[in-house]
């Protein structure tokens, strides 16, 4: 009952900016009409301001009005880290009056990023053993420190230079 159609348009925030800042205005425009019916997902939406450059501050401009205006055509879904995403809205003091709802995700804990490693390993014909868990959360726990820090992606880059080390090693 929220959308018109079963419709998804994801980008991300580099994408919806152009060389210049008419143009940028013309693509979010023409982006948002594709999405009419449906939902809009930006995906890391923080993209648009961190560079600090005039189709950034065109794009989230045009958005904003367009989220305004066309509030009963399109649900518009902004995606990215909590911190940058913070700083993104902060850019615009029209972001947060027309955002309704902020849902957070928190980071999965140990357990379950070994569940996914593990889910990822069997994937590809691996299994683990031994003392693998130990070592998996100490590498996690590590990795937790870097700016870098992913999550799931993080996990899945572990899995795959194990894999790549395995086949050195074999």
């Amino acid at each position: 009952g929220y959308i018109e159609k079963n419709k998804l348009l994801e980008v991300d925030g580099n994408f919806l900016k152009s060389m210049g800042a008419s143009d940028t205005e013309k693509k979010v425009r023409m982006i948002l009409s594709k999405a009419y019916g449906g939902v809009l997902f930006v995906d890391e939406a923080y993209a648009l301001t961190q560079s600090g450059d005039a189709a950034g501050k065109q794009a989230i401009a045009t958005l904003i009005k367009e989220m305004e205006d066309n509030r009963d055509k399109l649900i518009v879904i902004f995606a990215g880290y909590s911190n940058e995403m913070k700083q993104m809205l902060d850019t615009n003091p029209g972001f947060r009056s027309r955002i309704k709802d902020y849902i957070e995700f928190p980071d999965y804990d140990n357990d379950d990023l070994f569940a996914i490693a593990k889910s990822m390993f069997k994937e590809k014909g691996f299994s683990l053993l031994g003392d693998s868990s130990d070592n998996f959360i100490k590498r996690i726990d590590n990795e937790k420190l870097s700016p870098a820090w992913g999550n799931a992606r993080t996990v899945r880059n572990i899995v795959e230079e194990s894999i790549d080390n395995h086949a050195i090693n074999y």
